[in-house]
């Protein structure tokens, strides 16, 4: 009897090393984020075609509390970690070096006392910024505080297109200095945080982050407590205005998965809070912000292609393309105008069923003209959308304004990393996308469009101006929609 009842004891004392030992194999406290480090994959933020979002689940696991103030041990924890990780995983560095990155991470170590979550993000957005790449960054999406104002930079100025009410009568203004600071030196001081491949994704990222949230404003002494100094021009006049920042809460930590799926995503809410209190939509009024949908207009089909993956079950890419088949054969279209200003990618693969769609189309018709709109905002699979259009059809012409992708190469975003001890999340890329030049493009002259490699130069620039936005007005579709 003795013999017998010891077994159990052996064999649950067995199950529980065992136990121990794969959740350490893991990377998994009891509570997720207790975890020093933790990576998740991506991707599957991208394959939601067949999921309602009726049944979409969110739990929130813990935040981040940017105005926290880390201990030493904590600050340089979390630093070494995200050097040994991401100098081991990224996949691209750009220009820089491994000990070129190292040797900035050993410096902002030296800086570490009395420094809050914000900051360190900020640290870890400057490391990042050497690479070049547009698939990671730090969290420039979340802020301690957020501008009562929207700005949009055109031809290298900004102008303010959106308003709490307290501000309306800023509304398409220009501003010509931030505290006395040139706008254009702004930006280059935004530069530092920022990691593109060119200047037309720095800028798209300045105006739709760093000129919103506070936090490197904030570091770089041009906001102060609380409130920004702004030189405005407007009517012809120059005046000076203060603005007072809006407070935001601290970022929420979610869990987020569906019903009887075993869907399951960590990651920080990056959900606009101050959005309701802007008087404008800060899109052009033209624009509908679904992921991809089309029209027919007199003999023209134009589609709006924003996302290079399908949301739900609601918006399946397959079931549009049939859609549109049957329409284009019961209509006399001469022109199609494809808009990918707004696309910032997703998978390639959704993206070429689309172009072997828009290709069927002109084999059948080979006088079809092909327009393709294009803007600051277009990167990764966006960008290889525009090179197998450019590449495989005829009658095409590019308008806009350059891509944020480049034209001759993309990496591509797969992880995400936290970082236990601040609670932030990194992105890092894991490999890169060449474009497939073997055979000379000659009769398509992609090279008119590529140049550099580091972006795809439009046939016809044209990009909104301050007006536009006040009217409500697009003249880059206005000029695909002209006849020829």
């Amino acid at each position: 009897m003795k013999k017998t009842k010891r077994i159990p004891k052996i064999f649950l004392f067995v199950l529980t090393c065992i136990l121990a030992l794969n959740m350490q194999s893991q990377g998994f406290a009891q509570n997720e984020l207790d975890n020093e480090i933790l990576t998740f994959p991506i991707e599957d933020n991208l394959k939601l075609g067949n999921y309602n979002p009726d049944d979409l689940r969110v739990k929130q696991l813990g935040k981040i509390e940017l105005n926290r103030v880390l201990t030493k041990s904590e600050y340089e924890k979390d630093m070494k970690n995200f050097i040994n990780y991401y100098l081991e995983w990224q996949a691209y560095l750009g220009n820089s070096t491994r000990e070129e990155l190292e040797k900035l991470g050993e410096e902002l170590l030296k800086t570490s006392y009395n420094k809050t979550v914000s900051d360190l993000n900020l640290d870890f957005a400057k490391i990042i910024a050497n690479t070049n790449d547009g698939h990671t960054s730090a969290m420039y999406e979340i802020g301690k505080s957020c501008m009562p104002i929207k700005i949009r930079i055109i031809n290298g100025d900004y102008y303010i297109i959106n308003t709490t009410p307290e501000y309306e009568d800023l509304l398409y203004s220009k501003i010509i200095k931030f505290d006395d600071i040139d706008t254009k030196d702004i930006t280059k001081r935004l530069y530092k945080y920022t990691s593109a491949e060119n200047k037309y994704f720095k800028n798209t990222i300045i105006k739709d982050f760093y000129l919103y949230y506070g936090d490197a404003l904030e570091k770089e002494n041009i906001i102060k407590n609380g409130e920004l100094k702004l030189q405005i021009e407007t009517d012809g006049k120059k005046l000076n205005k203060t603005i007072k920042m809006i407070d935001l809460p601290d970022v929420k930590i979610n869990k987020y998965s569906y019903e009887n799926t075993d869907f399951s995503q960590i990651i920080y809410d990056m959900t606009d809070i101050a959005k309701n209190k802007f008087t404008k939509n800060d899109k052009m009024r033209y624009m509908q912000m679904k992921p991809f949908h089309y029209y027919i207009n007199d003999n023209n089909l134009i589609i709006q292609y924003n996302n290079c993956y399908n949301t739900d079950k609601d918006n399946i890419l397959e079931k549009m393309i049939e859609k549109m088949d049957k329409d284009v054969s019961q209509n006399n279209v001469e022109k199609i105008i494809v808009d990918v200003r707004y696309n910032t990618g997703g998978w390639p693969a959704h993206a070429r069923e689309l172009e072997l769609a828009l290709k069927r189309y002109q084999l059948l018709n080979p006088k079809l003209e092909i327009k393709l709109l294009t803007g600051s905002k277009n990167y990764s699979a966006g960008s290889l959308f525009v090179d197998g259009v450019k590449r495989n059809f005829d009658n095409l012409q590019i308008i806009g304004e350059n891509t944020g992708g480049p034209s001759g190469w993309t990496t591509e975003v797969s992880t995400i990393m936290y970082l236990g001890n601040s609670k932030l999340f990194v992105k890092k890329s894991s490999g890169v996308r060449r474009y497939d030049y073997t055979l000379e493009d000659v009769v398509h002259c992609s090279n008119l469009n590529k140049r550099d490699g580091l972006t795809w130069y439009p046939d016809m620039f044209i990009e909104n101006q301050i007006q536009d936005y006040a009217i409500g007005n697009d003249r880059v579709m206005n000029y695909a929609l002209q006849k020829q």
